[in-house]
């Protein structure tokens, strides 16, 4: 910080050209200037003393205060001169280290001074300028995160604006008429609604516009407003709606608290329970379906159709394939054997002739053996009326009790 805000004052031609020379840089030290003798009898005046002190600060990160002790003598220039070239060079302005938040610093007052140092030196003036600095820290939350949704939106604004946070900034950014900087902060959220498909959530959030002059703000302001307005609701990057629920503008508010206020309502949705993919499907009895569940292969729950048709989703697929296609060769012999037992009761009922009523006159001795026939050459499935009418055909029309 201390480095960048040095190297802003060095680069100011008009003002290096004031200052005094310590060696061959101008005379900008920070928290402490060399001693006399070390200025080996070189004129030290005008010199710019400054110092920076933090503090915590829950909404920005940090808060500080930076001020700037301007030394003069009365053959050199004058204290007001330099204060305002001082100004000049740091007001307005944003301030990007390569590793580190985005700060500014905002004037806050100035205090002249004037000591006599000696009767045999010159009167010596000065002045005490005093900034307050703030961080503006680039906070990325979890999706859905309000604050990135609003950046996008500003970015894609007409593509007019440097959005602090977001945009790539160069070391020292000055907002112009033509294309001002914006930031947004939070101000509150809270959870409003629980339901079963998501969590909705009220929040407002501030609108920090930064332009040269007050004109300017107030113009870009109106237009921002008014775009929001009529849209009337911002995507998220998971692609749901935050919806725009009240705009307030703030005239007598500057850029530091904020000019606009959103009032904005959205939704975290739930987590699914994640639901394997149907691969086949088998339609049994009870007690066969207590069979497939004790014995089914699922896939990985954390498996997801995005990336089923990974080589270990597939495996699990051919898995799962392989364990229907021995359920069904299961089930089918279940059904035969079912089937034969049936038709085994058939023949011994036949044999004793208690099927046939008054038709025994059609009875045949081996009518067993031809029932077991039809069995076999129709592949029985389990339907029970083809056997029975194969058997109808076999006993010459008598009627047969139902098995």
């Amino acid at each position: 910080m201390e480095n960048l805000i040095r190297r802003r004052l060095v680069e100011n031609e008009e003002l290096v050209k004031i200052l005094a020379k310590f060696g061959e840089e101008p005379a900008v030290f920070y928290q402490k200037s060399p001693e006399d003798i070390q200025w080996q009898k070189q004129n030290q005046y005008p010199k710019i003393i400054f110092a920076i002190d933090k503090f915590a600060n829950a909404e920005r990160g940090t808060y500080g205060a930076l001020s700037f002790e301007i030394i003069c003598s009365e053959t050199s220039a004058s204290p007001e001169e330099i204060e305002f070239l001082i100004r000049s060079a740091l007001e307005g302005i944003f301030f990007t280290p390569t590793a580190g938040e985005t700060f500014s610093a905002k004037w806050r007052d100035t205090s002249l001074m004037q000591e006599q140092i000696s009767d045999k030196e010159n009167l010596i003036f000065g002045a005490l300028v005093n900034f307050d600095i703030y961080e503006y820290p680039a906070i990325k939350t979890s999706d859905p995160d309000a604050i990135a949704a609003l950046n996008e939106y500003a970015l894609n604004w007409y593509e007019k604006f440097f959005v602090i946070g977001e945009s790539e900034l160069p070391p020292f950014l000055e907002p112009t008429r033509e294309r001002p900087a914006i930031y947004f902060s939070r101000k509150f959220f809270r959870s409003r609604r629980q339901r079963n498909s998501d969590v909705q959530i009220d929040g407002t959030i501030q609108v920090h516009l930064f332009a040269p002059s007050l004109k300017d703000r107030i113009e870009w302001l109106t237009e921002f407003f008014y775009s929001l307005l009529l849209d009337g609701e911002v995507t998220l990057l998971d692609g749901s709606p935050m919806f725009v629920q009240e705009l307030r503008q703030d005239f007598s508010a500057d850029e530091i608290s904020g000019q606009i206020s959103i009032d904005v309502t959205f939704g975290v949705l739930r987590k699914p329970n994640y639901a394997h993919i149907l691969i086949g499907t088998n339609f049994s009895s009870l007690g066969e379906r207590n069979f497939h569940s004790k014995n089914f292969v699922s896939a990985d729950k954390n498996e997801t159709a995005d990336n089923f048709e990974t080589a270990e989703s597939i495996a699990v697929a051919e898995k799962n394939r392989k364990f229907h296609e021995n359920l069904s060769r299961q089930n089918s012999a279940m059904t035969s054997e079912n089937s034969n037992r049936k038709l085994w009761t058939l023949r011994r009922k036949i044999a004793d002739g208690n099927e046939f009523g008054a038709e025994k006159r059609n009875f045949k001795p081996d009518l067993g053996e031809e029932i077991e026939n039809v069995h076999n050459r129709r592949n029985y499935s389990g339907d029970e009326k083809i056997v029975r009418d194969e058997i109808h055909k076999c006993t010459g029309g008598s009627r047969i009790k139902k098995f």
